[in-house]
């Protein structure tokens, strides 16, 4: 692993209007990274974007099966009402027996 000194790499990283860095080709990023750095920060960078994809999906996993417990719950407090059509007393009821 090589370890990158992003403060002495700051000043010569380019950047955009917004501040944020704005590498307009490989050869602009080989004249501030060694190939050793750009590599690291590559992996750096993929291993990040799994680790966010997977826990996005985690997250959408757990969401999705709490909105179907919530509507199984309705379905069992009020057998005759449409999910959509809760009031929100009897939505809050079906959220507090969660």
């Amino acid at each position: 692993m090589v370890v990158i000194p992003i403060s002495q790499l700051a000043k010569r990283i380019p950047r955009d209007g917004g501040g944020d860095p704005s590498f307009l080709s490989l050869e602009a990023v080989m004249e501030v990274l060694t190939p050793e750095q750009a590599l690291e920060c590559i992996n750096r960078y993929l291993k990040q974007a799994e680790y966010v994809a997977e826990a996005n999906r985690k997250w959408s996993q757990r969401r999705r099966q709490q909105v179907k417990d919530l509507h199984q719950r309705a379905r069992v407090l009020y057998p005759h009402t449409p999910f959509e059509k809760l009031t929100r007393e009897q939505m809050k009821e079906v959220m507090k027996n969660s």
